[in-house]
């Protein structure tokens, strides 16, 4: 079982970095209690995101929050930053040599364009270049569209 964080898990939280620490607390590592049979790579600056490959398929897990106030631009910058490096590196490790025939993108918020200029931006010309399928799911909707 694999769980993205996003804002309904800590950043809705009055003290949305406490919020942030019980998350951690209680979901980093949890798939590290079962022996998978494939190997789950993990963002050394950024934990929550986790990366896995199977059948030939490339599922990478993000941190993406959506708020109608954003608290802490430096934290929501940081967050963009690493998604955008995280998915780069997963994707030159696997995409680019061959590895895998398509690509699973799980992020927990709405990842609106005008939020994340920059990883979608990314993304649209990884994705044309490579020219395999994408796929980009994400859970904020609390409902299936």
């Amino acid at each position: 079982m694999f769980i993205v964080p996003g804002d309904n898990c800590y950043y809705d939280c009055a003290n949305w970095r406490e919020g942030y620490q019980y998350w951690s607390d209680a979901f980093f590592g949890l798939d590290d209690t079962w022996d998978p049979n494939f190997n789950v790579r993990r963002q050394p600056s950024g934990p929550e995101k986790f990366a896995i490959t199977w059948h030939r398929v490339l599922f990478i897990g993000i941190h993406t929050l959506w708020s109608r106030t954003i608290k802490d631009q430096k934290h929501w910058n940081i967050l963009e930053n690493q998604n955008i490096n995280w998915t780069k590196t997963q994707l030159k490790n696997f995409a680019h040599t061959g590895k895998v025939d398509a690509v699973v993108i799980l992020s927990h918020s709405y990842t609106r364009k005008e939020l994340y200029t920059k990883y979608w931006e990314f993304l649209s010309d990884e994705a044309e270049d490579l020219g395999l399928p994408f796929l980009f799911l994400q859970g904020d909707a609390h409902r299936f569209r």
